[in-house]
């Protein structure tokens, strides 16, 4: 998914191919009827369009003027697809403080599968996670985590310092924030979270 903004109202690039795993002989020339809905900023708010992605390739007029300053390739993560997206769009689209917590997470995990599927760098999926962890909903931080410590099988011996200092820079912030002992009226998600960050 890229965006191109030449004129009044900007336009999606959009492209299907087969989601296949590292190592895999199978073609990826397969073609779907694919529903896609979409997300961009709207004024304060977020604006969701719909349509079929019918062919190889297509090119989508957003209804909303002006170039976004982000684009959910799968809005509220309902989609059964994984977009790719162009250049630093998924940087920006997880930057955003727009998008709710279940689309967050939805592009979170997209890029996992980005990652795990061979098509971008380990390094892209570490980058966004001390924004995430930093977030204040308990869910997203938990997200975070799981996607963190996920790696570690991977984790050389030679990195594996490096990597543990990540995780203390990343989510040393919540765990403070956080504390030892559970606060009056907090919620379940923090409680249930604690285990887990400490």
């Amino acid at each position: 998914l890229d965006v191109t903004c030449d004129g009044a109202a900007a336009q999606l690039a959009l492209g299907q191919e087969r989601f296949l795993p590292i190592g895999s002989t199978g073609s990826s020339k397969q073609r779907w009827l694919i529903p896609m809905c979409v997300a961009v900023p709207k004024g304060t708010g977020v604006a969701t369009q719909c349509f079929l992605l019918d062919d190889a390739t297509k090119r989508v007029t957003l209804d909303t003027p002006g170039c976004p300053a982000w684009v959910d390739g799968n809005a509220g993560g309902r989609g059964y697809y994984r977009v790719k997206y162009a250049g630093d769009l998924s940087k920006k689209l997880l930057a955003s403080k727009a998008i709710d917590t279940v689309s967050r997470a939805a592009a979170i995990f997209n890029l996992r599968a980005m990652v795990d599927g061979g098509h971008l760098p380990m390094g892209d999926l570490l980058a966004v996670m001390p924004d995430v962890a930093s977030d204040k909903n308990p869910e997203l931080i938990k997200v975070a985590l799981e996607l963190a410590t996920g790696i570690e099988p991977y984790v050389e011996d030679a990195q594996r310092a490096a990597y543990l200092r990540f995780l203390g820079k990343s989510f040393s912030g919540p765990a403070r924030a956080l504390g030892w002992k559970p606060k009056k009226g907090e919620s379940s998600q923090n409680a249930e979270l604690r285990p887990e960050l400490l």
